[in-house]
């Protein structure tokens, strides 16, 4: 069973709601303080999380909290609300009154809704107030505020100049309730009506009630209820168990008007609290099931607004599945309710009246509930389920010693890693939705907690509450159920290689070590800080996370490196010091953006005081958790630019796109990207090949393969496994039995492997260049012999000595013509030439010694172009352009420079045919 939470909500002007859930009011200010404020704010309470159909235009609210009538008067003294409902807000299918939050969060606001337009002229505001009493005299039903602004706007009744119309309509109205001066309406609930209105008739249901049950007809009519759909409106004004009996009974009857096979019109009319019960509670056949949670739906209400049609479009979800649900739901409400409740519903004052028995009742069961051990209430559990999928929750649980992986347990069972991850997912949303147990780990672990000085140990939790008792010797396994069943409220973390108790993630925990690191070191720096100073500073940071019983073990993290002047509390910071790792740890920690590893080797420098190799920031980065997030650039996963929720889109698009592929296929993140691109051309421009392999590292049906490559995790694949695609070249070079193009290359090994966007293809032991762009295999395409390949060789190093400068390949038969032989293809010698320690083949195909580095001593034809423009003083022809081209390069000029001219950005003048720089001096 679920407990009350704390939502906050975030609506942005793009109609985005993210919503957050917090422990205390205390967490949830700490985030409004710390964020953007570029939303409006709502803080809500309740058992489900909210869902909101329509924002309001509150707009002009831009970085200021609403909170709803949940929890209105429970907030703290220093909080001022304002004293009226500024706005009605649609939260899960329920019209709640919202009210602005004047101070208390860092801002000060005056109440305007205290100064909402509320005086017109006396004529005009009866000419009104008339105007809406025989509109409400005509209606069979009370109407609210909202409604009777619309009839007055869409009849044209009156214009209403007031800012906020509604709230200063509902001032009118309450100005001329039954009781005052001049009564015109009644008021029920948040509705009004006319006193002079005549809605004694009955109608729908309610009329076919009476003649059963007149005793509960009359109450209804006290409350304006004459029909259905003044019980829609008012049905949330009735106590609980009423409201129940009613919906019970309300769907008996209109179920036999409706298509029963319409999932829309079925949950218009199931009673109201089914639409809150978590999926597992009905007993869906299992494909319907597995089809609503791939569509993340959890609970009943979140199918509301799906379409028949958009529904059958759902893969695995045809015409019989859809028949399949709206069964089950029609099979769950009759065995429900028995029409016998009809004549033994009691409409007592317990009925009738508003109590704190539900709350008293989840009480009493939670004090039954404490009565049997945690491990006899979790073994009960799994003995309600299948063999298999108690099987299942024990591996994963750690129940027969070590947690077992997905993997594990699918090989175990013969079930892929995925189908697990659905049993236990199935197993704990039942459990949490159906029983208290799991409420009580939170409870009784959060009442350690409450001002604790020390931590809690795992091992020693039985000694602390008997109620824990039975796990010994098998404390993975407490871990697992306390972790998993308080919903993640509860953590087991690691700390000195302890298991400590706590509300504190394992990351936070680090992040928050990292940031004290880095703290204590600027205040060692700084100096006048004292031991009391720091111990006051520590207890704030464990405060603000509910976590001061850890303020001992933050101490001992950095015990051997604070060095005080002395013993008490007043002893001054003289130094503090650290490891390498742990610097740069700090750094991928603190980091606000992804950096190259020559910047984490500097930051850890800087941290630590002495040098932080930049070899040991490259290989410590990713030992650390850190992600690549491009050549030679880490962060932490939390930068990644992609919110989760499109993460998760992604990975299931690109689990669709590799399991429709063959079964052995590897997939490069390049190739991956591209297709999702031509898919989906409005992807967001942060996705490259890096993030996409961050993002898939989450995926539990993939298995990486390192490099970026990518494979089905049943194709049973591992690293060793992947394909290097120098093998793989040559192998396509010897099926195909001559040269290749390289892109013909590239498209032979996209049949069995990813190929990245830009790759270049290098030369190899077997492979060679023997033509542009054409690749060949040196023992078969290359028919040189050796002393010829050596004697050209050999004249070549002469050449380079003698000339003092490098040479192009059109260059070489004049240069070797001496030798009297037979000379083989100037492009493949080069390329030969490549291979010999004594040379070194640039781009543009010159040769040079390898002594002189990467410099050729010669100009290509882009390097030519480069430096004429870099001289230019003065527009020049396309001729005495080429001219110099060549006098620099010593090669002709075949054709014209133009493209490269373009390239390098001169400008062409079509008037005087001259090419110029875009400097303003030489135009």
């Amino acid at each position: 069973m679920s407990s009350i939470k704390l939502y906050f909500c975030k609506c942005y002007a793009n109609g985005n709601v993210d919503i957050v859930v917090h422990r205390n009011l205390d967490l949830l200010k700490h985030e409004w303080s710390h964020s953007a404020k570029d939303f409006v704010g709502i803080v809500h309470s309740g058992f489900t999380r909210p869902k909101i159909q329509e924002l309001p235009d509150f707009w002009p609210h831009l970085g200021k909290v609403f909170v709803t009538a949940s929890i209105y008067w429970s907030l703290p003294i220093n909080y001022q609300l304002s004293k009226e409902s500024l706005f009605d807000l649609p939260i899960t299918e329920k019209i709640t009154p919202i009210y602005l939050i004047l101070n208390g969060l860092g801002y000060t606001l005056p109440d305007n809704s205290k100064n909402l337009q509320k005086s017109i002229s006396v004529d005009l505001e009866w000419k009104l107030v008339t105007s809406i009493n025989e509109l409400l005299a005509k209606s069979d039903r009370p109407k609210n505020a909202n409604e009777i602004y619309g009839e007055i706007c869409e009849y044209g009744i009156f214009n209403l100049r007031a800012n906020q119309p509604v709230t200063f309509l509902k001032y009118i109205l309450d100005k001329y309730l039954d009781g005052s001066e001049s009564p015109l309406f009644i008021k029920i609930g948040s509705n009004y009506h006319s006193l002079h209105a005549k809605i004694d008739d009955l109608t729908d249901w309610v009329f076919e009630l009476s003649e059963m049950r007149l005793d509960i007809t009359d109450e209804l009519r006290s409350k304006g209820i004459f029909g259905d759909e003044s019980y829609v409106c008012q049905r949330e004004n009735l106590p609980v168990k009423l409201m129940d009996f009613l919906d019970h009974y309300r769907y008996k009857y209109l179920v036999r008007k409706i298509d029963s096979q319409s999932p829309r019109e079925l949950l218009r009319i199931l009673p109201l609290k089914y639409l809150e019960y978590h999926i597992s509670e009905f007993g869906f056949p299992v494909r319907v099931e597995n089809v609503l949670s791939a569509k993340s739906i959890t609970i009943l209400n979140q199918l509301m607004g799906f379409e028949e049609k958009e529904m059958l479009r759902w893969q695995n979800f045809g015409r019989g599945s859809l028949n399949a649900l709206c069964d089950t739901l029609i099979d769950y409400a009759e065995r429900s309710f028995d029409s016998d409740k009809i004549n033994h519903f009691e409409l007592n004052n317990e009925a009738i009246l508003d109590t704190d028995k539900n709350i008293d009742d989840i009480e009493r069961r939670i004090a039954e509930v404490s009565n049997t051990p945690l491990k006899d209430h979790f073994t009960k559990s799994l003995l309600k389920l299948k063999d298999r999928d108690r099987l299942i929750i024990e591996h994963r649980t750690g129940v027969h010693g070590s947690v077992k992986t997905l993997q594990e347990v699918g090989e175990i069972l013969d079930v892929t890693r995925e189908r697990v991850r659905q049993i236990q997912s199935k197993f704990i949303k039942r459990i949490i939705s159906s029983e208290l147990w799991d409420d009580c780990i939170a409870i009784k672990i959060g009442q350690l907690l409450i001002d604790r000085n020390e931590p809690l140990y795992l091992e020693m939790l039985e000694v602390e509450d008997p109620w824990f008792k039975g796990f010994i010797n098998n404390y993975e396994n407490l871990s697992s159920i306390i972790e998993l069943f308080s919903e993640n409220e509860i953590r087991v973390i690691k700390i000195h290689g302890a298991n400590i108790i706590t509300r504190v993630k394992q990351d936070d925990w680090l992040d928050l070590v990292s940031q004290m690191r880095k703290w204590l070191k600027d205040k060692a720096e700084e100096g006048g800080w004292t031991k009391g100073n720091i111990e006051v500073t520590f207890e704030a940071a464990l405060r603000e996370k509910s976590a001061l019983e850890l303020l001992p073990l933050l101490w001992e993290e950095f015990s051997g490196g604070l060095q005080f002047s002395g013993e008490d509390n007043d002893s001054e910071l003289i130094s503090f010091g650290k490891t390498a790792e742990a610097a740069i740890s700090a750094v991928l920690h603190q980091a606000e953006k992804p950096l190259h590893y020559k910047e984490i080797a500097e930051r850890a420098t800087e941290l630590l005081g002495k040098t932080v190799d930049e070899r040991r920031a490259h290989s410590g980065a990713p030992a650390l958790g850190a992600k690549l997030f491009g050549r030679g650039v880490y962060g932490l996963e939390r930068l990644n630019p992609i919110p989760d929720r499109m993460c998760g889109n992604i990975r299931l698009v690109v689990e669709q796109m590799i399991y429709q592929g063959n079964l052995h296929k590897q997939w490069h993140c390049n190739e991956i990207l591209s297709n999702l691109q031509n898919q989906f051309p409005a992807l967001p421009p942060d996705l490259d090949h890096y993030i996409l392999n961050i993002v898939l590292d989450r995926s539990a049906k993939l298995t990486y393969l390192n490099r970026m490559v990518w494979a089905r995790s049943d194709s049973g694949q591992t690293k060793d496994d992947r394909i290097d695609m120098a093998d793989a070249f040559t192998k396509i070079l010897e099926d195909h039995g001559s040269p290749l193009k390289g892109n013909a290359l590239k498209e032979q090994l996209g049949k069995i492997r990813g190929v990245p966007a830009h790759l270049q293809i290098q030369p190899t032991e077997r492979m060679i260049l023997v033509g542009p762009d054409l690749w060949g295999l040196i023992d078969r395409d290359v028919n040189i012999n050796e002393d010829t390949k050596n004697a050209c060789l050999d004249a070549l190093y002469k050449h380079l000595i003698d000339k003092q400068k490098g040479i192009h390949v059109t260059e070489v038969d004049n240069a070797l013509q001496y030798l009297g032989i037979v000379l083989p293809d100037s492009y493949i010698l080069l390329n030969i030439a490549q291979r010999d320690s004594r040379f070194y083949l640039a781009r543009a195909m010159f040769l040079g010694l390898s002594e002189w580095g990467e410099d050729v001593r010669r100009l290509n034809y882009t390097q030519a172009v480069r430096k004429i423009i870099s001289d230019m003083n003065r527009p020049m022809n396309i001729g005495e352009i080429n001219k110099m081209v060549e006098d620099l390069t010593e090669l002709p000029v075949d054709g014209s420079v133009t493209g490269l001219l373009i390239n390098e950005g001169a400008v062409y003048n079509p008037q005087t045919k001259q090419w110029n720089t875009n400097l303003p001096n030489n135009s």
